[in-house]
């Protein structure tokens, strides 16, 4: 009888932690609410049309539905069989190329390991701008935090500005 109670106990415990303690508590530190958001139809989202920047979890991916493509030209990046990264010049020249729009999510600063590095101590966005791409913030409420909750992410729309 103990140990049916106890089990019990543990699994009134889990089922409440994974139902609502999680999503109360650590909502910043997973993207399902922030990719609903962003996914959302008024924002015109193209799934298909989706990268990160910088940085990337299996999560982005699984919440999403479908992978998503991972551009990375800074930070640390995560060895995975099978993952690629791809440099963000060739979304630039691609963007330049077919005139679409692509969204990213980029981190809101610089990855802490290039703070000394003059060009990819740079902010995303900043790396963004020097790349000739115009840049939309979208309106995303949710947070969505990575490196421990110190870093922001972001969700932004790009394109590449035509000459003057």
């Amino acid at each position: 009888r103990v140990l049916t109670i106890a089990a019990l106990a543990l699994a009134i415990g889990q089922a409440s932690w994974y139902a609502l303690g999680r999503e109360r508590l650590y909502a910043d530190r997973v993207p399902r609410v922030f990719l609903a958001e962003l996914l959302r139809p008024e924002l015109n989202v193209d799934a298909d049309r989706l990268g990160v920047l910088d940085y990337w979890s299996p999560a982005l991916d699984f919440y999403a539905r479908e992978p998503i493509e991972r551009y990375a030209d800074a930070g640390p990046v995560a060895s995975l069989p099978g993952v690629t990264d791809t440099p963000i010049a060739a979304l630039a020249g691609e963007l330049r190329r077919t005139g679409e729009t692509y969204t990213l999510l980029v981190r809101e600063t610089a990855h802490p390991d290039n703070a000394t590095n003059a060009d990819l101590g740079r902010s995303p966005i900043d790396r963004l701008a020097l790349m000739g791409l115009g840049i939309e913030t979208l309106p995303i409420q949710t947070e969505y935090r990575i490196d421990n909750r110190r870093t922001r992410v972001i969700a932004v729309r790009v394109w590449a500005v035509k000459p003057d």
